[in-house]
């Protein structure tokens, strides 16, 4: 017997894949208090609904890093840590961009960098 899906309380822009029963929000939206979500499973014997409750956490908003120039020659270089304006804890850091040898502490958002490479013209960091 086949089952269909249906949104019954939720959200705006929250939707139901009829056929499947996934839910999506594509645009969540921060809010202080859960969201209250009732979904219903329909089938030829009746319907059972489902209540549950999601906490859309604020998105994180880091506080600008100015720029800074290093001396050559050190063996590595650790850069200040990161602050947040504004978001939800837990935070988990992560670079997308930035020079050979350049990593990041994943939990403290520490930049770090062995053997700094001379150039030029300034490296970007992401």
């Amino acid at each position: 017997m086949p089952i269909s899906w249906s949104l019954i309380d939720g959200p705006e822009n929250l939707t139901i894949d009829p056929n499947t029963g996934v839910v999506e929000w594509a645009e969540p939206v921060y809010s202080t208090q859960p969201w209250r979500v009732k979904i219903r499973a329909t089938n030829a014997d009746g319907f059972g609904e489902e209540v549950w409750y999601l906490i859309v956490m604020k998105k994180p908003v880091i506080t600008a890093i100015a720029d800074q120039t290093i001396p050559g020659g050190q063996p590595s270089y650790v850069g200040p840590i990161p602050t947040l304006e504004s978001g939800s804890s837990p935070i988990t850091w992560k670079l997308i961009e930035g020079p050979s040898g350049m990593t990041i502490d994943s939990q403290t958002g520490a930049v770090i960098w062995y053997n700094p490479t001379h150039v030029c013209s300034p490296h970007v960091i992401m």
